[in-house]
């Protein structure tokens, strides 16, 4: 991973050149003047405004009405509801920010609506089934306001046990029709003074017997805030009042497809409900919520840094807008540093949803320690994600790290011109019960490399200007296992390589489990494990960075990797020559001292059970 120093944006006015380039002196007196700003407010299709700085060589600082600011040129935002907006703009070049500023109104006549992200998240595409999140805190809570849902009383995880609200089910189907069911116990617990079941002489909140309501949902804005409108007479677990009956009514304060925090509000009183998916399992605390300390980014097209992308939070929702197109991996960091730490003798679950606006097949997600990039839980490449899609990532019984805090990178390099991407849901926990492992029998029936024929190719150089090396020595052993010496030492990844190119094709409607052991007589850091394609070396099953040590056997493995289509191809190099494979095994040990020799064995992949 490339890390770079970011440079605020106060630094970086040097670095933007509104003057020839040889008058090296920096002139206050000469900064530009709010009264040359010259914009243009391009409107296009959809609601949507392209904000265009005019003014060559100079950089432009948009502030936007929603509390947004942005220093991209030609950035795009996008306003659903009909009504008046306003941007304020100052502009800088390298001699400094002007004084003043300027401000342009523009306004919509038309309302533009697509519920289809929200839709998604809501129903699953088709059908999902919803419940009060009994784990969370605040679940169930009310206060004085809209603003301030939780200020006079909130529950605690389990506050209302014994009570028939946590097994009600919430089921939002596609095609708008909304069914609640109250449970197995047929029981609706409801607020006192509510009468619409019936009066009721009590002083505290009661459950009161209830059928299957059918109804309807829907999206719709009220001025700029989004709501989730039931039909009348229904119920969203907990019923608050007879008001709440005629109007189930709920603004839209957070929506993902693992949670959603939703308020109904009143004159007097207002209620937040946080709902999740529906599930009998107990839930694993989670570590990450409400830990993160602070944010870091990397935006760098070509590794030309260039501003921060526009980032916004929204509770546990994250957003990212990446103007610009980036050509390489680590081009578009988004790091979440957080309070939360990790130990070496436990085992953790995790899970990330990430919806994007475009297809994206290189994403990377990594869990490491902060400030120790080497130290690390998980660090997963070519993550593909589907445009307009709650994609969730998911790694089951990761073994653990030391580390006093965590930090959770996000890399979408690769990315496409105007790429957004909202982050949610992320959940970090200890593993329950053993962890489940496949059982590796090598060579064995299912082993897709049982018996496998393979075409070992090796690369071995030194130095920043990768001298090429001779003294490699690849052998492949009688009892299945190989032995790759290395007398000279390199110092760099992918300057010793050896790869095993196989028949062995991999399919996208499978999944994967992938084993290997490797013994090192001295210790090297940074060992690279791939499983990849023969033609492009893009198709990643598996990318991963180990440390060996000497004299120990790493036995490494993964399970329910995403297929990708591999069939057998064949690759032109760069001589002119061919090799023809598909699946293609890869090792490194780039970095390794001298005389090293590294042992492998038992190298399987079998379709997972």
């Amino acid at each position: 991973m490339k890390t770079l120093k970011y440079i605020p944006i106060i630094a970086a006015v040097a670095l933007y050149a509104c003057s020839p380039e040889d008058h090296d002196d920096i002139n206050p007196a000469s900064r530009p003047s709010a009264s040359d700003i010259n914009v243009e407010l391009q409107m296009l299709d959809s609601n949507k405004v392209a904000f265009n700085l005019l003014n060559s060589g100079c950089t432009p600082i948009w502030y936007f009405d929603d509390g947004s600011q942005s220093t991209v040129n030609g950035i795009i935002k996008q306003y659903p509801v009909a009504g008046n907006y306003s941007v304020e703009i100052k502009m800088y070049d390298r001699n400094g920010i002007c004084d003043g500023s300027i401000t342009k109104e523009f306004s919509f006549t038309e309302t533009f609506l697509n519920f289809d992200s929200e839709t998604a998240k809501l129903t699953g595409g088709s059908e999902a089934i919803w419940m009060i999140a009994k784990d969370e805190k605040a679940h169930l809570a009310c206060g004085e306001s809209a603003d301030n849902p939780t200020g006079w009383w909130s529950a605690m995880p389990g506050d209302k046990e014994g009570t028939g609200l946590y097994d009600d089910q919430f089921i939002f189907k596609a095609d708008g029709s909304y069914t609640y069911n109250p449970g197995a116990d047929g029981l609706t617990y409801i607020n006192k003074g509510t009468s619409v079941f019936g009066s009721q002489a009590v002083d505290a909140d009661y459950d009161v017997a209830n059928e299957t309501i059918n109804g309807t949902w829907k999206f719709e804005y009220r001025g700029s805030q989004l709501y989730l409108v039931l039909s009348p007479k229904t119920v969203l677990g907990y019923l608050a009042a007879d008001a709440q009956w005629n109007a189930p009514e709920f603004i839209v304060k957070q929506v993902s497809a693992k949670k959603i925090t939703l308020v109904w509000t009143s004159a007097d009183i207002s209620w937040q409900y946080i709902i999740v998916p529906f599930s009998e399992e107990p839930k694993v605390e989670n570590l990450w919520n409400d830990n993160l300390e602070s944010t870091d980014f990397y935006y760098a097209p070509n590794w030309n840094q260039i501003d921060n992308p526009a980032f916004t939070q929204n509770g546990g929702n994250y957003k990212v807008s990446l103007p610009s197109a980036t050509f390489d991996t680590w081009q578009a960091q988004v790091k979440l540093l957080s309070t939360v730490g990790s130990a070496a003798d436990k085992n953790y679950d995790f899970s990330v949803i990430i919806t994007p606006n475009a297809n994206h097949d290189n994403v990377t997600v990594k869990l490491t320690q902060t400030g120790d990039d080497a130290n690390y839980l998980f660090e997963e490449h070519g993550i593909k994600i589907q445009a307009g899609k709650p994609n969730e990532i998911k790694f089951t019984g990761v073994k653990g790290v030391d580390a006093e805090k965590l930090s959770l990178v996000f890399d979408f390099g690769w990315n496409p011109e105007n790429f957004e991407a909202e982050i949610s849901d992320i959940v970090f926990g200890e593993h329950i019960g053993a962890v489940d492992v496949p059982v590796w029998n090598y060579n064995a029936d299912g082993d897709l490399t049982k018996d496998a024929q393979y075409q070992n190719t090796t690369f071995y150089a030194y130095g920043d200007s990768w001298t090429g090396l001779s003294t490699n020595v690849f052998t492949t052993n009688n009892d299945g296992t190989w032995s790759y010496k290395l007398p000279d030492a390199t110092n760099l990844q992918w300057q010793a390589q050896l790869a095993y190119i196989s028949q062995i094709t991999a399919s996208a409607n499978k999944k994967y489990d992938f084993h290997v052991k490797l013994q090192s007589t001295t210790d090297v850091a940074g060992v690279t494990i791939k499983v990849t394609d023969t033609k492009s070396d893009q198709l990643n099953l598996v990318e991963k960075r180990i440390d060996l040590e000497a004299g120990e056997e790493y036995e490494f493995f993964m399970n329910g990797i995403e297929g990708m289509d591999i069939p057998v191809d064949t690759k032109v190099n760069d001589d002119g020559s061919e090799i023809t494979g598909a699946v293609k095994f890869v090792f490194d040990f780039g970095g390794n001292p001298a005389n090293t020799e590294i042992k492998i064995s038992e190298l399987i992949l079998q379709e997972s059970k």
